[in-house]
Formats: structure tokens, sequence, C-alpha cells
């Protein structure tokens, strides 16, 4: 009799990971094109 080898298939980590990481990278980028700027206050203020 042959034993089958145990392979352990990390492929959704890994998946898991990369999604992440390209999510991380879009919210990132996304800040940055974004022209953030605070109020202007009145006189009154």
């Amino acid at each position: 009799m042959s034993e089958k080898p145990v392979v352990f298939d990390d492929k959704p980590g890994l998946d898991r990971i990369l999604f992440f990481s390209d999510a991380v990278m879009a919210c990132a980028i996304t800040l940055l094109v974004m022209d953030l700027r605070m109020p202007e206050m009145g006189r009154g203020a």
C-alpha cells in the first residue's frame, strides 16, 4: 500500500491576504487623490 503524501494547500489563506492588500492600496490611493480641505470659518465664528 502506498500512502498519499499530505499536501497543505494554503490557497484560500493566500487569496485572503492578496484581497486585503488590494483593498488597503485602493483606500490609500483614494485618500491621496481626494482634495480634503478644512471649511473656512466665517467672521462670527
